[in-house]
């Protein structure tokens, strides 16, 4: 089943929640397209996968690319890469292409530099949400993508409506009642229990300034990471490196924010 055209002012920002659980039934074409995919040998899909415009032959369709990425396919991690990059590539598209059509989102990436990589993550996310064996992004690519950044744009500016400013909040305190530095309460270890990831998360969305003036790679990666949710590995693939790159630049980035290496 296909549900019809979407009206974004009907669409609640968790409507996907029950989509995740739902399975859809892949279109014919689609379905001829993974049957060619299966044939190929890496070589040839890579070319298939480096192929950009949609009018030329051999492009492989966005839906066909979520089906792909959904189960892991690929017989090595070159091949992997390949369809996360090209699935991501297809993702900015969609938001740019969202964006023009939908002007009045606009202030939402004036407002910070990295609003595209989270709108896209954010997209990202969703997809390997469902638990469905066929998901609706496997159907209808160009509406999910739709439906979600629609989400993710109310969702931004509903925290700016609500979030206090950073100037307001009062620094957390140590035992002595003195008020920790952001180096201070930016923890040592790379890896954290959930309740710490929690407060990290927090702490870095009332320092937003500090984690934006850091160098692109670095900012990107404790973007995806800690406002995404992303392992390194998942990372890794949007970001089109590899998982130790990906932690090394995490390790970097906190390291920066911990020795006040950032600039307003």
């Amino acid at each position: 089943m296909i549900p019809a055209a979407v009206d974004e002012a009907d669409v609640d920002i968790d409507a996907d929640d029950a989509e995740s659980l739902k399975s859809y039934q892949r279109l014919p074409e689609h379905e001829l397209w993974l049957a060619q995919v299966f044939k190929m040998d890496s070589d040839q899909l890579l070319a298939a996968l480096a192929i950009k415009k949609h009018s030329l032959a051999g492009y492989i369709p966005s839906e066909v690319l979520v089906t792909l990425a959904r189960n892991g396919y690929g017989g090595s991690a070159r091949v992997r890469n390949a369809i996360a990059i090209a699935l991501n590539e297809r993702l900015v598209i969609g938001f740019k292409g969202y964006l023009n059509r939908n002007l009045k989102w606009f202030k939402v990436v004036t407002r910070s530099s990295e609003a595209q990589v989270e709108g896209v993550a954010y997209v990202r996310e969703r997809i390997f949400r469902s638990r469905a064996e066929v998901s609706f992004a496997e159907v209808r690519f160009g509406m999910f993508v739709g439906m979600r950044l629609l989400d993710w744009f109310k969702s931004q500016t509903a925290l700016k409506n609500k979030a206090p400013s950073v100037d307001g909040e009062l620094a957390p305190k140590d035992e002595d009642g003195n008020q920790l530095s952001l180096a201070d309460q930016v923890p040592d270890e790379v890896g954290l229990t959930p309740e710490a990831a929690l407060q990290q998360k927090q702490l870095f969305a009332s320092c937003r300034s500090a984690v934006l003036s850091l160098p692109d790679k670095q900012r990107t990666a404790v973007l995806l990471c800690f406002h995404q949710n992303m392992t390194h590995k998942e990372a890794g693939k949007v970001m089109g490196l590899g998982e130790s790159s990906v932690q090394k630049y995490v390790t970097a980035a906190l390291n920066a924010l911990r020795n006040g290496d950032w600039h307003d």
